[in-house]
């Protein structure tokens, strides 16, 4: 079905949504819900387009202030919420990420908070600590991305791991997603797919594994993220795209760094290797 969409647009390039809509959001008891197979024309960045070489800015904003009622789940009604954000937010602000106060971890005192930073709008982040520590937030607390789903199992996951000396994940496969919910009267899947990532050539592994990365799903604290020495987002339509401002403030030295630099040559070999024509 997707195939024939795209094939009856005529569009040289194209970004397809899936729509699930439940049966009572199509008219009320006895009708059955559907998919809705949306094509809209789109064109991709040229890989030497100033944004990966420049890196962009992004702001902040508590996420008490949207009330999501399932972060986990990519609904309408959070599409819609966001665009009055999206409306707020400064032009030269390319994305904007979510917060929230939770009480400090580890042996810090009882009752202290601090700011953790969940994701964009429309992304997943990664944050790397000075010791080459990536922090990024998983389970339920985030949209399990396509794109940082697919990065996470081919550099960390896979046997050909670009990261062969960092100590393995307690976390299964795909280690953003999250446990699969209880079967409800509009829901019957038992669980979630995989992705069936193929593993990347042992002979990219010697290119890509310095420097030695290891990787903790949690989300980032806000302290972190701005003494990080490098902060990445992305999402099924832009694979990386390095954050080099953070509400006016440079992210290390204000330009893209090594770990982008690698790891966006290396989705640029994986999405050459992994891509199929629809049509």
């Amino acid at each position: 079905a997707v195939s024939v969409c795209f094939a009856l647009t005529n569009f040289s390039s194209a970004r397809i949504r899936l729509i699930y809509q439940a049966t009572e959001l199509i008219g009320g008891e006895g009708k059955e819900g559907g998919l809705v197979v949306l094509v809209e024309r789109w064109t991709p960045f040229s890989h030497d387009h100033p944004l990966f070489s420049i890196g962009v800015s992004v702001s902040l904003c508590p996420v008490d202030e949207i009330a999501r009622s399932n972060p986990a789940s990519k609904s309408i009604e959070w599409i819609t919420k966001r665009k009055h954000i999206y409306s707020q937010k400064n032009k030269d602000t390319y994305e904007v990420l979510l917060t929230r106060k939770r009480e400090k971890r580890g042996e810090e005192r009882e009752g202290d908070v601090e700011v953790e930073v969940l994701e964009g709008m429309g992304t997943n982040l990664f944050c790397v600590r000075e010791d080459n520590t990536i922090l990024t937030a998983g389970g339920t607390d985030v949209l399990p991305g396509l794109s940082a789903s697919i990065l996470i199992d081919s550099l960390f996951l896979s046997p050909t791991s670009l990261s062969p000396s960092s100590p393995p994940s307690p976390l299964p496969s795909l280690a953003l997603l999250p446990p699969p919910p209880s079967p409800s009267p509009l829901s019957s899947s038992p669980s979630l797919p995989s992705l069936n990532i193929i593993p990347p050539p042992r002979s990219w592994v010697s290119e890509f594994s310095s420097p030695p990365l290891s990787l903790i799903i949690r989300p980032p604290t806000l302290k972190e993220l701005r003494e990080a020495k490098e902060v990445m987002i992305c999402s099924a339509s832009r694979p990386l795209v390095p954050v080099t401002e953070i509400e006016g403030k440079k992210v290390g030295n204000g330009k893209p760094g090594q770990i982008f630099n690698t790891w966006n040559k290396f989705c640029l070999l994986l999405l050459k290797q992994q891509s199929e024509f629809l049509c």
